[in-house]
């Protein structure tokens, strides 16, 4: 169970499944650790940078919606954030070695 969430939002694991059913297995995965280890649940939102007053601030905000949705939701939002980022600032590619000087 500890890595469920982590192998969904692993980078590859958007383009393999449709992004309802993803998204239902990580709302799934968080509400499980809300109910049976909020501890790793706390781990995994660290680990990942989720940020926690933006956390707070959607459940404070938000006090009919599910917990584990707005989680989820963030979770997926901060590994939008890093695939774009990573995207942004990956190094060009290097000629062919018959191009290069």
């Amino acid at each position: 169970m500890s890595n469920t969430i982590l192998l969904l939002l692993h980078e590859n694991a958007l383009e393999k499944v449709e992004s309802e059913q993803w998204f239902n297995a990580l709302y799934e995965a968080v509400s499980n650790y809300l109910q049976h280890d909020f501890n790793g649940l706390v781990q995994i939102l660290y680990r990942m940078d989720v940020s926690e007053e933006k956390l707070r601030n959607s459940l404070q905000t938000m006090p009919g919606t599910d917990a584990a949705h707005i989680i989820a939701t963030l979770m997926l939002e901060r590994q939008v954030a890093k695939v774009k980022a990573r995207m942004q600032y990956k190094p060009a590619q290097k000629p062919a070695e018959d191009e290069s000087w």
